[in-house]
């Protein structure tokens, strides 16, 4: 029988651009997810730009909301902890 594994290696360049954005929107239908994120224009008022467009499978979607989910809890738990500590 084959290897079942869920194991994945993700290989990471060392050129990999980081990409800040502004602002996002989510749209979810039964099939998709689709995330979009862009940036607000710093010369023209009241404008922005759509720079990527991101579609998930929902299960996907879930992952990565779960994976949010953990993550901000964690970093919740560090900035109360390190409140505590410095506390007087």
């Amino acid at each position: 029988m084959a290897d079942e594994s869920n194991d994945l290696k993700v290989v990471i360049p060392n050129d990999l651009d980081y990409k800040f954005r502004d602002f996002f929107n989510v749209n979810a239908s039964a099939t998709e997810v689709v995330i979009e994120m862009g940036n607000v224009h710093r010369s023209v008022k009241n404008e922005a730009v759509l720079r990527d467009r991101v579609v998930f499978s929902v299960p996907g979607a879930i992952q990565l909301k779960d994976a949010l989910n953990s993550a901000l809890a964690e970093v919740e738990r560090q900035i109360r902890e390190a409140a505590e500590n410095n506390k007087v």
